[in-house]
């Protein structure tokens, strides 16, 4: 199911989103370079399965 949230082509889309923010000044280097490497991690190093884990945990809101 987290499949399609990774790999290169993911992250590349989500690097040039970033890019396009710092250009326009919607957020500083700072922001852009922790976004960037979040990103490279979750996309491209975790496997599918932690990944999943991941956005479960830190991704979702518990609704009751």
């Amino acid at each position: 199911m987290y499949k399609r949230r990774g790999g290169w082509k993911y992250f590349k889309s989500e690097a040039k989103l970033q890019k396009y923010m710092i250009d326009n000044q919607i957020i500083p280097w700072t922001t852009y370079v922790n976004n960037v490497l979040k990103r490279l991690v979750v996309q491209v190093l975790l496997p599918n399965t932690i990944r999943g884990w991941v956005f479960k945990t830190f991704a979702r809101e518990n609704v009751i």
